[in-house]
This record gives structure tokens, sequence and C-alpha cells, in this order.
């Protein structure tokens, strides 16, 4: 009687070795395509952040070139305005007989003073 029971539980055991077994490979095998899943993502991700790095640094490089355009503004306009300091219809805004002359040039060179304050020159 012993025997029996011996090998009907020796034959339960094998049976859940055998279940064991298999669910483990099939774990095992959705553990590889995972990690095959993975390894192609992260390379993927590697090559993004790679584009990213590059337009990062066109970015940065079109931002210097924006702000050095800004701070040329400044110094255009003033140079503007110097011009304008220096043109005969200032200085002839003083003399009594040239005042519609000079309102005219005030005028003019106001408007382009103005073109550098809008910030419509660039």
């Amino acid at each position: 009687m012993m025997p029996e029971k011996t090998s009907k539980a020796l034959a339960e055991a094998i049976h859940l070795k055998d279940q064991n077994f298999k669910s483990l490979k099939r774990r095992n095998g959705e553990n590889v395509r995972l990690k095959k899943q993975l390894e192609a993502t992260k390379k993927q991700l590697e090559i993004t952040i790679l584009k990213v790095s590059k337009v990062k640094g066109e970015l940065d490089s079109a931002l210097v070139k924006v702000s050095r355009l800004k701070k040329s503004i400044p110094t255009e306009r003033n140079a503007a305005l110097q011009e304008f300091l220096g043109s005969q219809a200032f200085h002839d805004a003083f003399r009594p007989h040239c005042i519609w002359a000079a309102d005219f040039e005030k005028r003019k060179w106001m408007a382009v003073l103005g073109r550098y304050d809008n910030e419509t020159i660039i």
C-alpha cells in the first residue's frame, strides 16, 4: 500500500515540477522579449537625446545671434540720433526763418527713431 501512495505522490510532485518548469519557461520567454524591447527603446532614447542635444546647440547659437542683434539696435538708434543732432536741420531750428524746415526734418527723424523704439528694425 505504501508504494502506491508513494508513487502517486511522486507522480503529483513530478507533475507540479513540470507545471512550474513550463511556467518559468513562459515567464523567461516574456522576460527575454521585454529585455529586447527595453534595449531597443534605450537605443532609440539615446538617438533622440543626441538629436535634442544638436537642436539645443542650434537654438543656443540662434539665441546668441538674436541677443547680438538686440544689442546692436540701441547702437543704431543712437547713431541715427547723433546724425539728426548733427544735421543742418537741427541747427537751423534755432534760426527763426527755418522753423518750418526744421519741424519737417524733426518729424522725419522722429519717425526713423520711432521705428527703432517700436522694434520694427532688425
